[in-house]
């Protein structure tokens, strides 16, 4: 029996082991495939993001106070960092949302975990790191839709994790930084019916905002 017990504990571990390095393999492919993206340059992108980027880098911080391009401000002052830097301006906008990418991957793989139990959280993963959509958004397009997303992911968790303060802030953060975030208000206001957010965090959102 105790031979039978190791040989269990060595095919557990070697199972394990074998799911890591096919999920390692698996992002590490996404990750090539958006490197091999980097240098498309889209119609946004040579029509208005490098032109938003060229008025901050040659306006600085004062900048802000015309309201450059069409986005909030939160984006905003990421052009503004984007702009002081001297490294090539269409990498770091991508840069910038591949990074939420995989923050989003993240992000799913703990609420899946939570809700459908932890056989889901690494195949949930690892469909959000492969999703065209997220592949293509940021590191091809130069868009930055999975930021906001992310934070409506988080909001959502830990708005049903009971943690309605944080996730108040989340989907503030998610509304300043794109104003999309209104298509998922009709969610906030069935947990207002169900009582996971009370009237009381409008006033953290407000504040946030």
């Amino acid at each position: 029996p105790h031979g039978g017990e190791l040989g269990s504990g060595f095919k557990h571990n070697h199972g394990y082991a074998s799911r890591i390095a096919r999920s390692c393999a698996v992002i590490a492919l996404t990750m090539l495939a958006r490197v091999s993206m980097l240098d498309y340059q889209t119609a946004d992108y040579n029509a208005f993001l490098s032109g938003w980027v060229q008025v901050f880098r040659e306006g600085g911080f004062y900048t802000l106070g015309e309201n450059v391009g069409d986005y909030n401000l939160l984006y905003q002052y990421v052009m503004l960092v984007i702009a002081q830097t001297p490294l090539h301006d269409l990498y770091l906008i991508k840069f910038f949302t591949v990074i939420f990418d995989y923050a989003l991957a993240l992000a799913m793989m703990q609420a899946a975990g939570h809700f459908a139990g932890k056989k889901a959280a690494l195949p949930v993963m690892l469909i959000v790191c492969a999703l065209p959509t997220t592949l293509i958004d940021g590191a091809c397009w130069g868009q930055c839709d999975t930021v906001y997303v992310f934070l409506i992911v988080m909001s959502l968790y830990w708005m049903k994790t009971k943690k309605p303060v944080g996730a108040a802030v989340m989907l503030s953060l998610a509304f300043a930084f794109k104003l999309q975030t209104i298509f998922f208000f009709p969610v906030v206001l069935l947990a207002l019916i169900h009582g996971e957010y009370k009237p009381k965090h409008a006033m953290v959102f407000a504040a946030t905002y």
